[in-house]
């Protein structure tokens, strides 16, 4: 996103307020870019930057004034400068070093339909939700299947659903 999305908005030419939540947004974005979110400083900057964002910053704004703008901005670049990422590689995952513990996978579990009474796998799916679609189910229930190990009825074959390798 940050390759794309922010390099086309920086081309636009502004005006009107929205620039100042635009400007705002690509600090959040950085901020949870290099995981800070996950340490109480970048959750205070977070909330900081988002009750100033949208209609809170104009004068007629019912919502309660947070403080001094520039005060904020000078805390976040010497957040920033001071905080280098919070992630780190191990072992070819992401580690978040705050928190002390590794990141959850984001890429989806390949699931396999599988027949109970030969064994064959019938059909594969990237994601739980895919074999949910083509199943008719939710892919929380696919998952549920899966955690459970469960058996039933589809086209007349008794299947299970179970987790298969990603072919990366």
């Amino acid at each position: 996103m940050d390759n794309v999305l922010i390099p086309f908005f920086d081309g636009l030419v502004w005006q009107s307020k929205k620039y100042l939540d635009y400007c705002d947004w690509k600090v959040l974005f950085k901020i949870i870019k290099l995981g800070h979110h996950y340490t109480p400083e970048g959750l205070a900057l977070i909330k900081g930057i988002a009750s100033q964002m949208n209609n809170n910053r104009l004068s007629t704004s019912k919502a309660p004034k947070v403080g001094d703008r520039s005060k904020l901005l000078d805390e976040i670049e010497v957040f920033l400068k001071n905080n280098p990422s919070n992630y780190e590689i191990r072992d070819g995952r992401t580690f978040i070093k705050s928190s002390n513990r590794f990141l959850k996978n984001p890429r989806p579990v390949s699931v396999s339909i599988k027949s109970v009474l030969s064994g064959d796998i019938l059909y594969s799916f990237e994601s739980f939700s895919c074999c949910g679609k083509f199943l008719g189910l939710s892919g929380w229930k696919v998952n549920s299947h899966v955690q459970r190990g469960t058996e039933f009825e589809f086209e007349g074959k008794l299947i299970s659903i179970i987790k298969t390798e990603n072919k990366d």
